[in-house]
């Protein structure tokens, strides 16, 4: 690095880097200006590690609390993400939004001490969890956009970790002392305010009210007819002698209509036919490829059991019915996505626990839980420990959402969550509150 000139570590910081980071925001303006705006601030992130990169080759090694005050902008960015991915969980992005948000403690690597490179290879497999959901939801749409959005955020980090591979693999070589970094001023920030998508487009314009009048009109004439009374009869055709057949002979002899024969169906259409329709059921998966547990299509199994080594690990759970999970040590995450009947039951996590497309679930944490997020769930106890009382808990389009409680006695007291609200306008905002019936 010394050889190196500080402009040459940045113009390939800008060669490399940046321009993975400007292409990425290209592919996300073609999906969707939400999108958009998200790769746009993912990308002022990496404006922002660049300037602390090279005001960082100018100052002396740090604290780590004057390190949090370096990075300060890039902690700010993160935290506004944050609070996009809680407002956003009801969005059909919401992957796609956790991808980018998960990946930017990578920007961060300046505070780690000793092996960046390690760190943020532990940011990429953490992204990568979310990124595989994208590409098996949009896989069988055939949506290239969506593959090209992966493969390129992928490839952005991977560009990171090459350049601190390069020129930092031991950690950031800070320089000489300059005064005033003790007093790093963080109040010059711009907020990052970032709106969710619009609503989608109104449902087309009801043809009833344009039926509603030719079925008035046709009322009027019907009724009109009936008070007609035998006049009615007057506008029927005659019918002359010659066509009666009591009258008429030849009429008797004449060939009856007959109705047109059906033709036979293509051999190749009632050929080999299946008796009954084909099993579509996929064999059971268990298995962990680094640090993703991936528990797929178990079906009546009690006696799943999972040791976790590494607490940067994550979890997957999808369609398991009727199974019983345990989960040994403390891990990074877990997601349950379209399980029926299933109990879960760990120890600690880190980070949250997502339930999404879930029914008539348990789930019981022995330790510590920051954040619970449940979606379009119908029926789920939660047992919840001492440790994870202060547990924040998202719930959307979900019913017979229940908390158990600890209480001293060794029992649980048993909330239920609402599921119905009440909103008002008070002059210069909505207000929602619990319903009294909820």
């Amino acid at each position: 690095l010394k050889a190196e000139k500080m402009s040459d570590v940045l113009d390939v910081y800008d060669a490399e880097v940046k321009a993975n980071a400007s292409a990425f925001y290209d592919i996300c303006e073609k999906i969707n200006p939400f999108l958009a705006d998200l790769a746009c601030l993912a990308e002022k992130g990496f404006c922002m590690l660049k300037d602390c990169i090279e005001k960082g080759l100018d100052l002396e090694k740090p604290n780590e609390e004057a390190v949090a005050r370096h990075l300060f902008h890039i902690f700010h960015l993160m935290d506004s993400f944050r609070h996009v991915k809680r407002r956003a969980i009801c969005n059909q992005y919401f992957n796609h939004v956790c991808a980018i948000m998960d990946s930017l403690p990578a920007l961060t690597w300046m505070s780690v001490e000793s092996n960046p490179v390690a760190f943020i290879q532990d940011i990429i497999e953490i992204a990568k969890f979310y990124t595989d959901r994208i590409l098996k939801e949009f896989s069988q749409k055939e949506d290239a956009l969506h593959v090209q959005f992966v493969e390129q955020w992928l490839k952005t980090l991977e560009s990171l970790k090459a350049f601190v591979q390069k020129y930092y693999a031991n950690g950031f070589t800070w320089k000489k002392v300059l005064p005033g970094l003790s007093n790093c001023d963080t109040t010059d920030f711009e907020v990052f305010d970032i709106p969710l998508p619009p609503p989608p487009p109104p449902p087309p314009v009801s043809l009833s009210s344009k039926c509603k009048k030719s079925v008035e009109d046709i009322r009027q004439e019907l009724f009109a007819q009936i008070n007609k009374g035998l006049d009615i009869t007057k506008g029927l055709k005659k019918v002359t002698p010659d066509m009666q057949v009591h009258k008429n002979p030849s009429l008797r002899t004449a060939t009856p209509v007959c109705k047109p024969a059906v033709a036979a169906k293509p051999a190749h259409l009632t050929k080999n036919l299946p008796s009954a329709k084909k099993d579509t059921t996929k064999p059971p998966v268990l298995t962990c490829d680094d640090k993703k547990w991936l528990i797929e299509n178990h079906v009546d199994n009690k006696d799943i059991k999972i040791e976790i080594t590494d607490m940067k690990q994550v979890m997957y759970i999808y369609r398991c019915e009727n199974c019983v999970i345990v989960v040994k040590g403390k891990l990074n995450s877990i997601a349950l996505d379209s399980c029926k009947k299933t109990s879960l039951v760990f120890d600690n996590i880190v980070s949250s626990l997502e339930i999404i497309n879930c029914q008539k679930m348990q789930i019981q944490t022995m330790g510590t839980m920051p954040t619970l997020v449940l979606q379009k769930t119908d029926g789920c106890m939660v047992y919840l420990s001492k440790e994870a009382l202060n547990c924040e808990v998202i719930t959307s389009k979900t019913s017979e959402i229940n908390l158990l409680i600890p209480t001293e006695d060794g029992e649980f007291e048993e909330r239920c969550v609402p599921e119905q609200f009440k909103t008002v306008w008070s002059g210069t905002a909505l207000k929602t509150t619990p319903s009294e019936i909820a």
